[in-house]
């Protein structure tokens, strides 16, 4: 790493921003992303720089395959935080518990009586007003902020404040009912459902938890859910974008300008964005990925090339379906167990097919890969491809094949004598062609003879 983007992400770090750095592999060439700007002799296209912004907001590395190799972007954080709010007993284990998933434990609590080194030794501590506090403080993408008082005086305002940020939790502690009261006052604030959904209450997973440390245990495990949710979604956020930071995002409605339509699942480019500007669009409903992701086309062909083995073709993908195809007329042969495994996955992969054993001929469809959401994460591919590829190719067609059938060959050589050489060897001999009466006598002189 150069000493000029060492020095950037510390000085980041201290002001509590994040950043990232991608770097060339192959020549070692970096650019760093601060802000909305871009420092660095690596030239990266739209597309690429979009994805460096959404490993940022996502919090996450990941690797961007471009056309001259493979780009390492990692992001470079400040310490996770949690804003306690009321020096109560739960609030006791929960700081202790916090450092130990690496978040700074920050206890909010105007009562001094409450908030003392005693009672919190090692932790930081403020007797001001929580929204004041907070203010000061600045929660940022990587705070949790938590209430725990029940009292709405020292509650509500700390959560007036905690919704105008970018904290990735909030959570309340108190009953459905309490939580319900507690809506109603902040809705007469001004504050939309929408906006309030983002409060997690009654506080916890709900684990059971009934000692103080067991509700400590239950917040840091929401805490930690939410998080890991937000990264794995933080890709496929389907949301209203400026249209000025809409580049490399895909359209999630298709828009229709004059005589220029864009569909659904465009990538947008920046001729795209212009069009859309030119139409007095400010703002769309579009898509962002994880640089870890693969978008669905590719996904959905490299499932389908894992599975097709003998005899299957498969199509180019479309819209996130990769189409596979007899190449000639058989049997439809796979394993269920393979399936079933990999249609487990991830629910964003299918595979469906046709029955096993199903007569099939020559460019009929026998399955079909589809990918549900515009993207699928690299890790999901990989497994449902490891599962198609196991042993073998997970589908098979087994072709017909005419067969030739000589007396004279192999084992029939000596039956023969048993294989009629004309239609009228086939028709029974004359006796069985007579009246029941000639039979008998027939039959008589037979058994006569051989006495």
């Amino acid at each position: 790493m150069k000493g000029e983007y060492l020095d950037a992400i510390l000085a980041a770090n201290a002001e509590r921003r994040s950043v990232a750095l991608a770097t060339e592999l192959k020549s070692g060439r970096q650019i760093l992303l601060d802000r909305d700007g871009f420092d660095g002799d690596l030239d990266l296209s739209d597309l690429h720089r979009a994805a460096m912004r959404d490993a940022l907001r996502a919090d996450r590395n990941g690797t961007l395959e471009t056309d001259d190799g493979s780009v390492f972007v990692q992001v470079f954080s400040p310490p996770g935080r949690c804003f306690v709010i009321g020096a109560v007993h739960i609030a006791q284990p929960l700081t202790q518990m916090l450092p130990l998933i690496d978040y700074r434990p920050i206890v909010i609590d105007p009562r001094e009586s409450f908030c003392t080194e005693a009672r919190f030794p090692g932790v930081e501590l403020s007797t001001e007003w929580p929204d004041e506090a907070l203010q000061r403080l600045k929660p940022d993408h990587r705070s949790a902020i938590v209430t725990l008082t029940h009292d709405p005086k020292i509650d509500d305002p700390a959560l007036e404040v905690a919704l105008k940020t970018d904290a990735f939790y909030i959570g309340a502690l108190g009953s459905r009912r309490t939580h319900a009261g507690r809506l109603g006052r902040l809705k007469e604030r001004g504050f939309s459902e929408a906006i309030l959904s983002r409060i997690h209450a009654p506080v916890g997973l709900a684990i059971g938890a009934v000692s103080q440390a067991e509700v400590a245990i239950s917040i840091l495990a929401e805490m930690t859910q939410v998080r890991q949710d937000g990264r794995r979604r933080s890709g496929m956020r389907f949301g209203e974008v400026p249209v000025e930071e809409a580049a490399g995002a895909i359209l999630a409605h298709s828009l229709r300008l004059g005589a220029t339509a864009l569909k659904k699942g465009r990538v947008l480019s920046p001729d795209d964005l212009e069009v859309i500007e030119a139409a007095g669009i400010s703002q769309i409903v579009a898509a962002r990925l994880d640089p870890g992701d693969v978008r669905e086309d590719a996904a959905a062909q490299r499932i389908a090339a894992a599975a097709a083995g003998e005899n299957i073709a498969t199509a180019s993908a479309f819209t996130g379906r990769a189409n596979l195809f007899a190449d000639a007329r058989g049997i439809l042969l796979f394993d269920r167990d393979r399936l079933d495994r990999l249609n487990m996955v991830d629910e964003a992969v299918t595979l469906g097919t046709l029955p096993p054993f199903t007569v099939v001929e020559p460019r009929q469809m026998v399955a079909t890969v589809k990918i549900i959401p515009f993207a699928v994460p690299e890790a999901a591919v990989e497994a449902a491809a490891a599962a198609a590829t196991e042993g073998e190719p997970l589908l098979r067609v087994a072709a017909f094949r005419a067969l030739s059938v000589s007396p004279s060959s192999g084992s029939l050589r000596s039956a023969a004598g048993l294989f009629p050489k004309s239609a009228a060897a086939m028709r029974p001999p004359v006796w069985r062609r007579a009246s029941p009466r000639r039979r008998l006598r027939r039959i008589s002189s037979l058994c006569t003879a051989r006495r």
